[in-house]
C-alpha cells in the first residue's frame, strides 16, 4: 500500500436525497420556493425530529467519507497499529508500576 500527498482519505460527505442533504454531519431541507415564504437569505433548513437536528446516515455526522485509500489505511492500522500501541502502553505501565 503506497500513500501519495495526492491521494486524499476522506472526501466531504455528498448525502441527499429527495431535497435533503448532508452539512457538517447533519441533514438540512430546501426550502421550497413555492411556498411564497420570504427565505431571507435562508435556502435551507434543519431536518428535526423531535426538535432535535438529524445526523446524515451516510456519514454517521462526521460530514467526511473514506476513501479506498482511507479505508485501506484504517484496515492497517486495525491489524498492525493498534496492537503496537496497545504493547506500548502496557510496557509504559508496568515500568510505572516498578517505579
Amino acid at each position: 500500500m503506497t500513500i501519495s500527498s495526492s491521494e486524499p482519505l476522506a472526501q466531504r460527505c455528498c448525502y441527499m436525497l429527495a431535497g435533503v442533504f448532508c452539512q457538517n454531519g447533519l441533514l438540512y431541507r430546501y426550502r421550497r420556493p413555492d411556498q411564497g415564504v420570504d427565505t431571507d437569505g435562508v435556502i435551507a433548513e434543519p431536518e428535526l425530529l423531535e426538535g432535535a437536528p438529524l445526523q446524515c446516515p451516510l456519514c454517521e455526522g462526521k460530514a467526511m467519507l473514506l476513501t479506498n485509500k482511507g479505508r485501506e489505511l484504517l484496515a492497517f492500522l486495525e491489524v498492525f497499529g493498534r496492537p503496537f500501541l496497545r504493547d506500548l502502553v502496557d510496557e509504559f505501565h508496568e515500568e510505572r508500576e516498578q517505579h
